[in-house]
């Protein structure tokens, strides 16, 4: 039944291109213009801008500003939240489940907040999307991985906003150990989605079994130069690096990130302070975090398991 259910989720996610923004207003944060730095020395802050979103999806946000009357339009990568005071109830009651670690409630939630609407009642198609992967999410890490990768893989067949590929399951940190976890994703390891390959891949890092074959695959998306995928699996590819490795490249990988569209920097940074903490790389650790804890790019599930001391993650 929850399988037959995530397929409703994924089909309207996918298919209500007419439903748009529901007439409220949003606080959308976003990151400074990519040349900025070149013209100014100076660092650029992050943006705030209030007005009602009419469409956004992998190339471009338009909203209506406060006190205007035709959209303004952004890049997609700039976008770094778009928050609404005004969230549904169901809606609400799904993240505060996830907020609480009860993630079967909020996989449940997050499906029935789509699936259980009349299309005229439906969140806008972007914000479905951003749903449906934090149903992602959620159903990781409530160990179901079949689920989970099941949604990735219906997501995957549309464009999407970095926003949500930002919130895709990846491993970031280390934290899957167990064989049911495992088994889903050597089960859909050569699925045709790029993005299914990369979530199960970072998932079975994690196996002894399997951590060779995750490597080389993380090594073939990267060489795929594919948008988006491929430069998060080369973030991931620094989890197979050696102590010795990171101790003597972490600066490399820090630029890397940087060159990130900023939406997708959290997790990497994630990556990165628990990563060289384990390579004993303290201080790099501590600092990072420290960035993370009080100025993270975008907000990210393992944010808040994130210490300056070292990961307290959720899973």
């Amino acid at each position: 039944m929850i399988s037959r259910t995530c397929m409703m989720l994924l089909l309207l996610a996918g298919g209500l291109s007419s439903v748009q923004a529901q007439g409220t207003s949003q606080r959308i944060r976003l990151a400074p213009r990519p040349d900025s730095n070149r013209e100014r020395w100076y660092p650029q802050p992050i943006t705030t801008r209030i007005g009602e979103v009419v469409a956004f999806d992998n190339a471009q946000l338009a909203v209506i500003l406060n006190g205007e009357a035709a959209p303004t339009r952004f890049p997609a990568e700039r976008v770094l939240d778009i928050h609404s005071d005004e969230v549904p109830q169901d809606q609400r009651e799904a993240l505060d489940a996830f907020e609480k670690g009860d993630y079967t409630e909020a996989m449940k939630g997050f499906i029935a907040s789509i699936s259980n609407k009349d299309a005229t009642e439906r969140p806008p198609v972007w914000r479905q999307q951003w749903i449906s992967m934090m149903a992602a999410q959620a159903a990781w890490r409530s160990g179901r991985g079949e689920i989970a990768l099941e949604l990735i893989e219906q997501l995957d067949k549309r464009p999407l906003p970095p926003l949500v590929w930002a919130l895709l399951p990846i491993d970031w940190v280390g934290t899957v150990k167990t064989q049911p976890i495992f088994e889903a994703a050597a089960k859909r390891a050569r699925s045709e989605s790029l993005a299914v390959k990369l979530v199960a891949a970072s998932w079975l890092l994690g196996s002894t079994k399997y951590r060779g074959a995750a490597e080389s695959a993380i090594v073939r998306l990267v060489n795929l130069k594919a948008p988006t995928i491929s430069p998060l699996a080369a973030q991931l590819r620094w989890r197979t690096k050696t102590p010795v490795e990171l101790r003597d490249e972490w600066p490399q990988w820090q630029s890397q990130i940087e060159a990130l569209p900023m939406p997708l920097r959290s997790g990497p940074m994630l990556s990165l302070a628990v990563t060289t903490r384990t390579a004993g790389l303290a201080d790099v650790a501590r600092r990072q975090a420290l960035i993370l804890e009080t100025a993270a790019p975008s907000w990210h599930p393992d944010l808040s398991g994130l210490t300056a001391d070292g990961p307290r993650l959720s899973q």
